[in-house]
């Protein structure tokens, strides 16, 4: 007997052209600038957490100066390493 389950795909439609376009395992669905606004802001913790995720897909260095708000002004540990 074989049995088998439907897989969700990493895949999301690309609403312009109704093509199907791939995610990135790092994609955590919310846009970097409100990730980025938020830090600054309020220094949300959970919105540090996921930009540490997508600012895997971006070469190095570019959200430093983030990095080092939520280090200095909200003395963050995760930030400061």
């Amino acid at each position: 007997m074989l049995s088998s389950c439907s897989q969700k795909s990493d895949k999301k439609p690309d609403e312009k052209e109704n093509e199907v376009v791939e995610r990135s395992m790092n994609d955590t669905g919310i846009p970097i600038h409100t990730l980025i606004d938020s830090i600054v802001a309020n220094g949300s913790v959970s919105a540090f957490d996921n930009m540490q995720t997508e600012s895997l897909d971006f070469r190095a260095g570019k959200f430093l100066s983030t990095f080092m708000i939520m280090a200095d002004r909200y003395n963050n540990a995760n930030a400061c390493m």
